[in-house]
């Protein structure tokens, strides 16, 4: 075994593996290793970029509780990075309407990357509400 010392400390919730966060509002949030697996060939590094290329928002008409992300140079959607912090968000609101899906409370879910280069989450089952968010007034 090898063990290895936490150096981080402090409240933010940050994970090692893909996440993508949807909050109350409608926006969507991508955090570093989601970004990196999308660039995925390393061209991106998430903790120096400022923001990544433009994104695709998918879905699936066979399995509707499937949506995705593609990263696409001419894409609609353009992330900005939020200050202070390692994610990357974007307005998802008419998305999220389209695939009928409303957002109660922020909740994250963990996010896959598929063989053709979409980051696929699934609606149904999320890793839970983001610990210090609230539900939408």
């Amino acid at each position: 075994m090898s063990w290895r010392t936490f150096q981080r400390k402090g409240s933010k919730s940050e994970f090692a593996f893909p996440t993508v966060t949807i909050h109350g509002d409608g926006t969507i949030a991508l955090n570093g290793p989601a970004i990196a697996a999308l660039a995925g060939d390393g061209a991106l590094d998430p903790a120096q970029a400022v923001s990544p290329p433009a994104l695709e928002l998918l879905y699936d008409d066979e399995t509707p509780n499937q949506v995705g992300f593609r990263l696409h140079k001419d894409g609609p959607y353009r992330p900005r990075r939020r200050k202070a912090e390692r994610s990357w968000v974007l307005s998802g609101s008419s998305f999220l309407r389209f695939v009928a899906y409303t957002p109660r409370e922020t909740t994250r879910f963990r996010a896959t990357l598929r063989p053709d280069r979409i980051l696929a989450i699934d609606l149904r089952t999320p890793l839970g509400a983001a610990r210090g968010s609230a539900a939408p007034a």
